[in-house]
């Protein structure tokens, strides 16, 4: 699990990236998916923002924390629904965010 000088793990940077693949093989890999970079970001954070409903859907099915808060408060759900994200908020929804 090594980190970016600002915390980014890899799995983080895949999800901002809607890196599915590499996403799937870090998690496979036992990644840690709540891992936390600078600012309270985490990869689904990362993802949710940035609008990859695929990378949201395998962090949520590791067991991604849905409520997970940046250090501005936001989580997940509001930056999808900031971004106009639809699919994303539908799935972050679901899991109860």
């Amino acid at each position: 699990n090594a980190k970016a000088a600002d915390g980014s793990t890899a799995l983080m940077l895949a999800s901002q990236e809607g890196r599915w693949e590499v996403v799937r093989a870090l998690l496979d890999a036992k990644a840690d998916v709540n891992a936390v970079a600078g600012g309270g970001r985490t990869a689904l954070i990362q993802a949710s923002q940035n609008g990859h409903p695929e990378v949201v859907r395998a962090l949520l099915d590791a067991k991604a924390e849905v409520s997970a808060k940046r250090s501005d408060g936001a989580t997940a759900l509001i930056m999808a629904s900031q971004k106009g994200h639809r699919e994303v908020v539908q799935l972050l929804e679901q899991e109860g965010a």
